[in-house]
């Protein structure tokens, strides 16, 4: 009888606690919550240069810093090392 009582307030704290965080938005992009934002989405917005980048995206400035191939965080220094599928060799 006890472990079923400790099951139930277990379970109706969970879902209190579920509740709230779907109320809120989750941190998802929803009220309340942080825009996501996906690599390709940053990407599209590469201005050609390496380093800092600044793309409104959502609402928001998105603060980055790319390659010279364009690539969210890369590390390539050298444009004739890009990838056939970076930002640089689709422009």
């Amino acid at each position: 009888m006890r472990k079923t009582a400790v099951q139930l307030i277990a379970a109706i704290t969970i879902s209190t606690m579920s509740l709230q965080v779907m109320a809120y938005g989750g941190g998802s992009g929803g009220r309340g919550g942080s825009p996501s934002l996906t690599k390709e989405q940053l990407e599209q917005h590469w201005n050609g240069k390496a380093g800092e980048q600044s793309t409104p995206i959502a609402g928001i400035i998105a603060h980055w810093k790319a390659d010279v191939c364009g690539t969210l965080n890369g590390q390539v220094s050298d444009e004739t090392k890009c990838s056939a599928d970076s930002p640089k060799m689709s422009q």
